[in-house]
């Protein structure tokens, strides 16, 4: 009996719940509470509330749509829940804010229980694209909760849950960028929203940028990026795939990067050093290696 070629096997999905309805606008974000029977669906305006098993059911936990849309100044960018806690949850908007929520406190969540944005007056000065910049594109808790790792157009922030005024420490990302900001509002970039991730210590934090570069950072060290892998030309159990080009995001310039090849998704496996993330077409898992700028020489 011979074995059967790998063109015998087709990977196929099939749906078993539609959870539908629910939303006037796209969902951004879904994410699953650590009671493993309830999740939140996220949209620019709403927070719904779900059971796993009651897909005819949703519960409007957050509103911010105004009456007059015209008012409207704020929108949700990212949401989470607790990583331990099943009543905590988190909202990102494109005003800066963090917004923790209880769900103990009330069947609709009006204020949160903390808020964490950096004053105004934290601000040297302001210009025309102060409040872009500004923009949360995504916020993960680290796995024990302790931390809140964010992500804007320019920075990656590490907050401290008890600490609602400035966050512990801000690693800079895309530095090369920072003074050509009229040029990435007109070619539409600078509303890029990156995701980013924590290692299962919480000591290392991984993000997208441009040029398929995934930038890998340390609480201690400098940043490191990861080229994206190269394109295989043929399937191959035998043969591994070859390390990714490593480099010094210090060292990239405006003028060779490829806005059109960009990784915005990201995701770190809860108890290895794995990392995946998707750049154009393409998804790249990493497994993480001692990381040196010595192996790009």
């Amino acid at each position: 009996r011979s074995l059967a070629s790998k063109q015998d096997y087709q990977m196929t999905s099939t749906l078993k719940r539609d959870y539908a309805g629910a939303h006037s606008y796209h969902i951004h974000s879904i994410s699953i509470n650590s009671d493993n029977e309830t999740f939140i669906s996220l949209d620019s305006l709403r927070v719904n509330l779900w059971h796993l098993q009651q897909e005819a059911q949703r519960y409007t936990i957050i509103d911010i749509k105004p009456k007059d849309m015209t008012g409207l100044t704020e929108i949700i960018t990212s949401g989470t829940f607790h990583p331990t806690h099943c009543h905590t949850l988190m909202y990102t908007t494109s005003r800066g804010r963090m917004c923790l929520h209880d769900l103990r406190s009330s069947a609709v969540l009006k204020e949160p229980a903390r808020n964490f944005e950096i004053a105004e007056t934290a601000y040297p000065t302001k210009h025309f694209f102060s409040e872009i910049l500004t923009s949360i594109s995504d916020a993960k808790f680290t796995n024990e909760g302790r931390y809140v790792l964010s992500r804007d157009y320019l920075s990656l922030k590490l907050w401290d849950v008890n600490m609602e005024h400035k966050p512990v420490q801000v690693f800079p990302v895309q530095t090369h960028l920072s003074g050509h900001l009229p040029m990435l509002y007109h070619n539409n970039a600078l509303f890029d929203r990156f995701q980013c991730a924590a290692s299962p210590d919480g000591k290392q934090f991984a993000t997208g940028s441009y040029s398929n570069n995934t930038i890998i950072q340390s609480r201690k060290s400098d940043a490191v990026a990861l080229g994206a892998p190269p394109a295989p030309s043929q399937f191959s159990m035998s043969k591994p795939n070859p390390d990714p080009k490593i480099s010094n995001p210090s060292q990239f310039e405006y003028s060779t990067t490829k806005f059109n090849e960009k990784v915005l998704l990201c995701a770190w496996h809860p108890k290895q050093n794995i990392i995946a993330c998707s750049g154009t077409n393409r998804l790249g898992v990493y497994e993480q290696k001692k990381i040196s700028y010595e192996q790009d020489k």
